[in-house]
């Protein structure tokens, strides 16, 4: 089971985004698209969470409390048509400012916990993992736009509680932004079990998740028995 916690932020100074298109929203959301391509929906259920929170007013200014830090886009599902179309909503709603990065690890664990009232049942033997996707730092709750020390220790107060359930995290981050200052990402992945994953170029994102393994699985042997030889060709998908 898996949960993609996507978010972008806005693009900040007097440069401004002319292309929707073209954006590290964009690309994350067109990376989970062609992971949906390499997953099984009759093994693999996934979930859409969003965290971007909401800059109210001015970039340098609070966030606006009625607006949810952390939204369940689309609890888990085998319909990966649904996540599809909660991706294109996600898409077209633009991204929101904030980073809440506590916030979208805990709807993540709550939903793949089975806690949350509008989310989905708790199922056992599974593996359950959580995808973080950001180009930010922690900034909310307790901040506005600037990194902040508590809105860190939140962070990684809530992967030790993903650790507590039995969920991994992989933490991906896009851009320079996020990369001068990995502490938080790193620590989250270290904490929970999962691996951090920089990424200085946000397009490399479409690769890497195409090409993800998430089961600890080091090698693959199939054999042709007709012809009673190894088989030339194989493919491991990311569930394994």
């Amino acid at each position: 089971e898996i949960v993609e916690s996507l978010k972008a932020s806005i693009v900040r100074g007097s440069f401004h985004l002319t292309d929707p298109g073209d954006s590290i929203l964009a690309a994350e959301v067109e990376g989970a698209r062609r992971l949906l391509r390499f997953l099984d929906p009759s093994t693999t259920r996934v979930a859409l969470i969003s965290f971007s929170g909401d800059i109210a007013g001015t970039l340098l200014g609070h966030t606006d409390l009625t607006v949810p830090d952390a939204v369940l886009e689309h609890p888990l599902t085998p319909d990966y048509a649904q996540i599809r179309e909660a991706l294109d909503r996600l898409q077209a709603r633009g991204a929101r400012g904030g980073t809440n990065m506590a916030a979208g690890i805990r709807l993540g664990v709550e939903e793949l916990l089975g806690l949350n009232e509008n989310g989905s049942r708790l199922r056992a033997d599974v593996q359950r993992l959580i995808l973080l996707l950001t180009d930010g730092i922690p900034t909310f709750p307790v901040g506005n736009t600037a990194s902040d020390s508590e809105d860190k220790i939140l962070t990684i107060s809530a992967a030790h509680i993903a650790f507590e359930g039995g969920i991994r995290i992989y933490t991906y981050g896009m851009g320079m932004g996020v990369l001068s200052e990995p502490f938080s990402m790193e620590e989250v992945a270290r904490i929970s079990g999962g691996k951090y994953i920089p990424l200085s170029h946000p397009a490399d994102i479409l690769d890497q998740l195409e090409e993800a393994k998430f089961v600890d699985l080091r090698s693959l042997e199939v054999s042709n028995l007709t012809l009673d030889r190894p088989a030339l060709d194989k493919m491991l998908y990311p569930e394994g």
